[in-house]
This record gives structure tokens, C-alpha cells and sequence, in this order.
């Protein structure tokens, strides 16, 4: 039975020193050791340990639930600190809002993509039936993204978006853009930015709408990788209003 992270439950604790020895943060005094992420700021930093030390079990399993814990690093202290099954991929923001991946026991494609405030309370958790590739947040926390790899169901290979503010769900889409490097924000605009390494960067709106389609187009075709030259040639010589003119252009390159 797969439990998410907020069926797992958040772990009150009381304060405690934290070190960091990359690439892991220890809490000593919780017998704690995980891998971890910083802020920006670097004055948090988001810790998951997908293991159950008690049992000797770690990585894929059927059972031993992981933990997670927030540092505030400008006084050492631990500001939250929870369970979930496989918790992975850390992200945290400036004002101490993290997201985690939870990669669920078992060997179903499944997954559950979670963002939580500086104490550790629930702002979003996305039930997901296909295994999560890539999360974060934004810098200071007003938006969080997840993306899925391939399954049979609904949520194969798609992005999204979510408001922090407001805890809303902006929009899940199919990317657009192929193989993505890296994702950034923009938080005032409320945009999703998809930086492909070698080619450029294109944007997502609040609705999920591509709004770089032609600007992505344009970049394919004067790419030095032939490759992606003739996937974009082929695309657009399939749209069904294509001229004769722009047709013999494509073919060319």
C-alpha cells in the first residue's frame, strides 16, 4: 500500500545542532545522516535519507519508510522533520518552503510530488501515477513544478505547475520542447521557463500555454545538431497549411 507523505505523518521534534559534511547534513543528536540541497540564500537546506536505517534497507523496497529534514542554517537548528516512503530530490526555497520527491515502495509507476512551508505543513501534494523525473521550487517560494516520465496513464510524460501562494494546480501539459535541460521561473509572471542546453529558453504561462512555439521552431532549424534540425524540418512540413515556398526551404536544410 503506498502512503504519502502526508498519511506518513510530519515528526514534531524539538530543536537540534545540524553539520554539514558534503554531500550530507547530520543531525547528531536525531542519529540523522541524508543527502541535502541549499537555498539560494544558502541559509536553508532540505535533507531526505531514503532508508530505513533500523531494518539495514535502503533504495527500492517494499517497506522502512525515509526521512526528511528542514535546517535553518542561520542558527543550526531543525525547523521541520517528517517521514515518507522514498523521499528524494530536494528543493528549497529562500523562505524555507521545500518540495520533495516521494518515489513510493514497490515497483509500480508511481510517485508523489510534495511542497511544504518552513515548519513543515502541507501547501501541495500531487498524487502521480508515473514515476517523477525532475521538481523544484522558485527562489522565494511562490511557485513549484514537477515533471513525469512515460507510463499507460494520464500523467505520462507531463509538467506542472503549481501556485504556492494559493496552493493551486496551474496547469499539467505534455512538454513541448523535447529533452529539457534545466527548468527556472518566473515568479511575478507566474511562468514556467524550459532552458534547453545549446538552443535556448522557452516559456509555459500560467494556463500551460506554449508560448515560445515559434521561437523554439526557429532555433531547432539554425541548431548544429542535424538531428534536431530534421525532427523540426519534419514537424513543420506535416502542418497542413505549409506553403510551397517555406516547404522547399525546409527541405533544403
Amino acid at each position: 500500500m503506498c502512503l504519502d507523505s502526508a498519511a506518513m505523518g510530519l515528526v514534531k521534534t524539538r530543536s537540534q545542532m545540524v553539520e554539514l559534511e558534503k554531500p550530507f547534513l547530520h543531525v547528531s543528536t536525531m542519529d540523522y545522516g541524508g543527502l541535502y540541497s541549499l537555498s539560494k540564500s544558502k541559509k536553508w537546506a532540505i535533507s531526505w535519507r531514503d532508508s530505513d536505517p533500523a531494518a539495514g534497507r535502503g533504495g527500492p523496497r517494499e517497506s522502512g519508510p525515509g526521512e526528511y529534514v528542514l535546517a535553518d542554517l542561520a542558527g543550526g537548528l531543525v525547523s521541520a522533520h517528517g517521514k515518507m516512503q522514498r523521499p528524494n530530490n530536494g528543493s528549497v526555497a529562500d523562505n524555507g518552503s521545500f518540495s520533495l520527491e516521494d518515489w513510493h515502495f514497490g515497483n509500480t509507476l508511481s510517485g508523489t510530488f510534495s511542497v511544504f512551508d518552513n515548519k513543515g505543513t502541507t501547501i501541495v501534494t500531487k498524487e502521480l501515477t508515473a514515476n517523477i523525473l525532475d521538481s523544484g521550487i522558485s527562489r522565494n517560494g511562490k511557485l513549484a513544478y514537477c515533471a513525469t516520465a512515460n507510463s499507460k496513464t494520464e500523467h505520462s510524460y507531463k509538467i506542472f505547475l503549481f501556485d504556492l501562494e494559493t496552493g493551486e494546480e496551474l496547469f499539467c501539459v505534455t512538454p513541448r520542447t523535447g529533452v529539457i535541460e534545466s527548468y527556472a521561473f518566473d515568479e511575478d509572471r507566474k511562468l514556467l521557463i524550459a532552458d534547453v542546453k545549446g538552443v535556448g529558453k522557452f516559456r509555459y504561462d500560467r494556463d500551460g500555454n506554449f508560448v515560445d512555439a515559434e521561437n523554439l521552431d526557429k532555433a531547432n532549424l539554425n541548431s548544429s545538431d542535424y538531428s534536431r534540425i530534421i525532427r523540426a524540418a519534419e514537424k513543420i512540413l506535416n502542418e497542413p497549411d505549409i506553403s510551397q515556398s517555406r516547404a522547399g526551404k525546409l527541405l533544403k536544410l
